[in-house]
């Protein structure tokens, strides 16, 4: 699968370079006092920092940020790679991509790395953004608070999201977002007895323009699973991010 993640994440990447005008490149960095995603505390509510490029060629994009860790995924870091095209139709705006995730470092070398289908569609109506987002991650799903497991072993992942942001002035917005991760596993539910491995996560923030480069985000988040172990906990979270 690794093999096939990257040829078709550098199909996006050529398929960009060979556009008749330059492509755009833009770089990233970001500090937070925890790395958060999708509700689940990637770095054990310590501080992380990381850094990003991307390359866009009218709708197509492809890019890498790798983030430092320091949770339970006992890894030096997080790298994606991605790629995909953003549309806009019928009023809408799209993005239908492909995510490779990737731990450098991970103790447990057989869930180092899997890959992420993504499709979202959002409407903007005046200061008003709401949109969907659904997330299939095929052999990428471990049971929360297990050691990672073989591929073979491993579930699908899927994700669904319902999420608003509303522009409460020019420089200040107001977000939200409530998700559900499910998880399928058959004979992995067999061998722990946990029949479900699913839950919930919503957040809710304040985002920030200090100018046209620096952005402050200060965000809530929550999920119900928190029988799952400490990185399923609520928290606040700030993080800045630069851009250029």
């Amino acid at each position: 699968m690794r093999s096939w993640l990257v040829a078709s994440l550098l199909l996006v990447i050529g398929q960009v370079a060979r556009a008749e005008q330059a492509p755009r490149l833009d770089f990233s960095a970001a500090v937070a006092t925890d790395y958060v995603s999708r509700g689940v505390s990637r770095g054990d509510g310590r501080p992380s920092a990381a850094v990003g490029a991307d390359v866009t060629k009218d709708a197509l994009y492809a890019g890498v940020w790798v983030s430092t860790l320091g949770g339970a995924d006992a890894a030096d870091a997080e790298v994606l790679v991605y790629g995909g095209w953003r549309p806009d139709r019928w009023g809408y705006s799209f993005d239908l991509g492909a995510i490779g995730r990737s731990y450098p470092g991970a103790a447990h070398r057989v869930a180092a790395a899997y890959l992420e289908l993504q499709a979202s569609g959002s409407q903007t109506i005046g200061p008003l953004q709401y949109g969907l987002r659904i997330i299939f991650a095929p052999k990428a799903a471990n049971i929360p608070g297990s050691a990672p497991l073989a591929p073979s072993q491993r579930g699908d992942g899927y994700y669904l999201e319902l999420n608003a942001a509303y522009e409460l002035t020019r420089r200040l917005k107001a977000s939200t977002a409530l998700g559900r991760q499910s998880n399928s596993y058959d004979a992995l539910d067999r061998a722990v007895r946990r029949r479900d491995a699913s839950y919930t996560i919503w957040n809710l923030g304040l985002a920030y323009d200090l100018n046209e480069h620096l952005n402050f985000d200060l965000r809530y988040w929550d999920t119900d699973a928190r029988s799952f172990g400490s990185a399923y906990r609520p928290g606040l979270v700030g993080g800045l991010t630069a851009r250029f």
